[in-house]
């Protein structure tokens, strides 16, 4: 799967930067509102809570591997 985004983000010329970081996974970083993103995948689980505030990016966000709620 991610060598199908890399390769996208490479046609698309698009800047692609992977994070890998616990933290993503518990509280969306002040610091990625100043960032000029053009969009987000993020690889679930994770909590409504979090989607809710990644849904208020102005950039799109994809999520990837979330189970459905119950």
């Amino acid at each position: 799967m991610q060598r199908g985004i890399i390769a996208a983000a490479g046609e698309l010329g698009a800047p692609l930067t992977i994070v890998h970081a616990y933290g993503l996974r518990e509280g969306l970083p002040l610091s990625f509102l100043d960032q000029p993103l053009r969009g987000l995948v993020l690889f679930g689980p994770l909590r409504q809570v979090l989607l809710a505030r990644y849904a208020k990016l102005k950039a799109p966000v994809i999520l990837l591997d979330q189970p459905p709620e119950e």
